[in-house]
């Protein structure tokens, strides 16, 4: 505890040791500091009010048929960019601050000043609150206004552009479907060309066409068993049926036209017949069988008599039967029937290996028909949806042109400030008055260790190797205690105007804040002639 009190007592020494030079280092930092806070210029802010509506009526009545953007991540963005050199530029042009640039240093330097200066902050829920500070309260103003104005326009740019763009998007990705669609229909064309009959095959079920066919080829062997076995039947029958029946009868005699014909006429008449019916019909015809049978009779009946023989003796005749007439009529049809059913079986039997044979080859043209199908849909599908969608950005682009999805809405325009909002002169005097003190204290502080002075024993003994045996007091007469008293009152004195300046400039500075205030009351008046 006394090595403590020691130290303070050190300490406070010091100070006292060297006590004007520290009043007199107080006294000229805050004589610079002072004027240098009373001369700054002062800066008025102005700010406006923002609210981000994002809530359209047309949002829930179009909803599913337009493209719904995230708004809620648009305000951000716009947020951080409306600050941006191109944006900054605009303002610039807007309040003629553009005209003072003589360089691109000159541009570079405005720019990172109106950087500097603006401030964009988040009030509450979509509540913006865009500030501005510049020496010239009326710049202020107009620089906020020329914010708001880039804010809407940019807003409404970019959705637009955007728009464009993903209009733009999408129409190069329709184009390039549709060539591939094409280049596809072609090929699947052409495959259809080069393998038409096993597609056909495929697509009618090869498996049901086989087992159809095989069908088809078991009936037809039913019928041609069934007709071979009729015609079996017919030609056991016919053959117990004879041809001719034998009747006794006179010469025969042919009246033809009132003519009386001998045998010899009539076999030439028969064999002219004959003649005419082989020109019309094959040998098997039965009117053909019957002409020969009566031909072949009656050269047999001639007996070598002489064709213009004309007696009337009676002799042995035969005729030929009906019955086996009709009877080689029924065969005749019943031969014909089975070489057809025989012709209907063979085809089917063709057209089963014909199946069989593309049931064998169908595989890999299928596979690689089904490729070309698997791929046309893949793309057809995403074909649709492009066009489906490009009818969605359509009306997007529409409700843009008519309406916006985010609108902002001025809450608090921007006035022409009345009153500075800083420098804060008031805090800036107490801290200069607190900079001179710590000036003053360090100064004395490091020349005492720079100098090293002997103020007690300890401090002879630890600089020395010199043994100290005591202490002799100084002993001051009635003069020096006089003239000490009297630079003690100078020096207290000194250090009371010191504060007593402080009192005195930091009032002034405060009825002059008041008095600004005073007038800031009446500035509307002033704002609404401005802006008239």
């Amino acid at each position: 505890m006394n090595d403590l009190r020691l130290e303070i007592l050190t300490h406070l020494a010091i100070l006292w040791r060297r006590r004007w030079l520290a009043l007199g280092v107080s006294w000229a930092v805050c004589l610079m500091g002072w004027a240098v806070v009373l001369l700054l210029p002062g800066q008025y802010q102005s700010q406006a009010l923002v609210y981000v509506d994002t809530d359209t009526l047309l949002g829930p009545l179009l909803k599913d048929l337009t493209v719904e953007n995230d708004v809620q991540h648009q305000v951000p963005l716009i947020m951080r960019t409306l600050l941006s050199r191109p944006n900054l530029h605009k303002v610039a042009v807007m309040t003629d601050l553009a005209l003072d640039t003589q360089s691109p240093v000159d541009e570079v330097n405005l720019y990172e000043h109106m950087e500097k200066h603006a401030q964009i902050s988040v009030q509450g829920a979509n509540l913006l609150a865009i500030c501005y500070t510049d020496a010239n309260p009326v710049l202020a103003r107009d620089v906020v206004q020329a914010l708001l104005s880039v804010l809407v326009d940019n807003s409404n740019l970019q959705n637009r552009t955007e728009m464009e763009k993903a209009l733009g998007f999408i129409e190069k990705q329709i184009a390039t479907y549709e060539d591939k669609l094409r280049g596809i229909e072609q090929r699947m064309a052409e495959f259809k060309r080069q393998h038409g009959d096993v597609l056909v095959s495929t697509a009618t079920n090869l498996t049901a066409r086989k087992d159809a066919m095989r069908e088809a080829v078991d009936t037809l062997h039913g019928q041609v068993a069934e007709l071979e076995a009729g015609t079996s039947l017919l030609n056991q029958q016919i053959r117990s049926v004879p041809q001719f029946l034998n009747v006794d009868n006179g010469p025969q005699i042919v009246v033809t036209d009132g003519r009386v014909e001998s045998r010899g006429a009539r076999i030439v008449e028969l064999q002219r017949t004959l003649d005419q019916l082989r020109l019309q019909y094959t040998d098997q015809h039965p009117d053909v069988v019957a002409a020969q049978r009566q031909l072949d009779a009656l050269t047999s009946r001639s007996g070598g008599k002489e064709a213009g023989d004309t007696d009337a003796q009676r002799y042995h005749a035969q005729l030929s039967n009906p019955v086996y007439g009709q009877m080689q009529i029924r065969l005749f049809d019943a031969e014909q029937q089975l070489a057809l059913a025989r012709n209907h079986l063979e085809a089917a039997k063709a057209a089963q290996l014909q199946v069989e044979f593309q049931a064998a080859e169908n595989p890999n043209v299928v596979a690689q028909y089904t490729d070309l199908t698997r791929e046309y849909d893949v793309l057809k599908k995403q074909y649709d949806e492009l066009l489906v969608r490009r009818g969605s950005a359509l009306m997007s682009q529409a409700v843009e042109n008519t309406s916006q999805q985010i609108q902002f809405r001025i809450v608090e325009p921007p006035r022409i400030p009345a009153k500075p909002s800083g420098p804060h002169r008031l805090t800036m005097l107490a801290g200069v008055l607190a900079a001179s003190l710590v000036a003053a204290t360090g100064l004395a502080f490091l020349l005492d260790r720079i100098e090293l002075p002997v103020t007690s024993a300890k401090d002879l003994a630890s600089h020395s190797a010199i043994r100290v045996l005591g202490i002799v007091s100084l002993v001051r007469t009635p003069t020096d205690r006089r003239l000490d008293r009297v630079w003690r009152l100078r020096f207290a004195g000194a250090t009371l105007s010191l504060f007593v300046l402080f009192g005195g400039v930091f009032l002034i500075t405060l009825l002059h804040s008041g008095f600004l205030g005073d007038v800031g009351r009446a500035s509307p008046t002033q704002d609404a002639n401005h802006a008239g």
